[in-house]
């Protein structure tokens, strides 16, 4: 998964990213003698705030990136920049926390959910997939050889 918030300049890093990724597998194959299969490679739009310009470049990455693209944009809440400093996910965050500082309104802790479980289905059917995948490969390759 590569976390890009919906911005040019994190949008430019990430490309700068994949190029340094692709000259780098790029060699890989070349030593290995073998192509590699990137069952997994997704991009997750973050801190998506829905404003003009981030809509702009969610459709461009989704324009260029395809179906490599997490559906859901992970937007940016109160509920999850809350947990971020406590090092919990929004899973293990206690709305009802006893100390009221870290305590979060139930509204928001559930609007929160509503964002991150799509996001998080998604992922997960991602991963079952490519878990298939690999294991039909596994298998051909154990059969053939």
């Amino acid at each position: 998964i590569v976390p890009v918030q919906a911005n040019m300049m994190d949008f430019t890093s990430c490309s700068q990213f994949l190029r340094l990724l692709s000259e780098t597998i790029a060699d890989f194959e070349f030593i290995s003698g073998s192509p590699k299969r990137w069952h997994f490679l997704r991009f997750l739009i973050t801190r998506f705030g829905g404003t003009d310009s981030e809509n702009a470049i969610v459709e461009w990455m989704q324009a260029i990136f395809g179906e490599r693209t997490i559906r859901y944009p992970l937007a940016n809440t109160s509920a999850i920049q809350a947990a971020g400093p406590e090092m919990v996910s929004i899973y293990e965050a206690d709305p009802r926390h006893p100390d009221p500082n870290r305590r979060m309104d139930r509204r928001t802790y559930k609007r929160a959910l509503g964002i991150l479980n799509p996001v998080m289905e998604e992922i997960s059917t991602t991963v079952r997939f490519a878990e298939k995948e690999i294991a039909k490969e596994l298998n051909a390759k154990r059969e053939a050889g």
